[in-house]
């Protein structure tokens, strides 16, 4: 018994083949993305506004874990507006995962000075200071912040614990 398949499904059957491979690498980075480690943040195009020097500090950060890169662009929204109260607590973020924790203490003063409460970011610049104080070895400096930080929120058993 001879078996031939027409010339039009054998060509369906090729292409088929052809679209499946060339298919797949596009299947995979979707796979990836449910990985709990796989980057949030997204790269901006352009570095023209604060947004975007903010961005650029998240995912420096988050993606290239690379602390330092994100200092840089975070200063650089700050030097755009010195007012945006976002950038200074992003950079205090980023002084502190590099260990320097007297400029991330000046980071969060700044936010907790500006306080516009628009981002809410003030209550938990208290927290963070206070980490970054006690990392210092301020301790008197660091409880004040945290009885700040419990007065400002409800009440948390870490702060407390800490």
């Amino acid at each position: 018994m001879k078996f031939a398949l027409p010339i039009p499904s054998l060509l369906a059957c090729a292409s088929s083949i052809l679209l499946l491979g060339f298919s797949m690498p596009m299947i995979t980075p979707i796979l990836a993305s449910e990985n709990s480690d796989a980057c949030k943040s997204l790269k901006p195009l352009y570095l023209n506004t604060v947004a975007d020097f903010t961005s650029m500090g998240h995912f420096q950060q988050e993606c290239e874990k690379n602390s330092q890169a994100a200092v840089s662009s975070f200063t650089e929204a700050i030097r755009l507006n010195p007012q945006a109260e976002e950038p200074y607590y992003h950079r205090a973020n980023a002084y502190a995962a590099i260990g320097n924790y007297k400029a991330a203490v000046e980071d969060y003063t700044e936010v907790i000075r500006q306080n516009t409460g628009r981002l809410g970011f003030s209550d938990v610049a208290y927290w963070n200071r206070a980490r970054a104080y006690e990392k210092l070895g301020e301790k008197q400096k660091a409880i004040s912040d945290l009885t700040q930080f419990i007065s400002g929120t409800a009440s948390s058993a870490d702060a407390y614990f800490f």
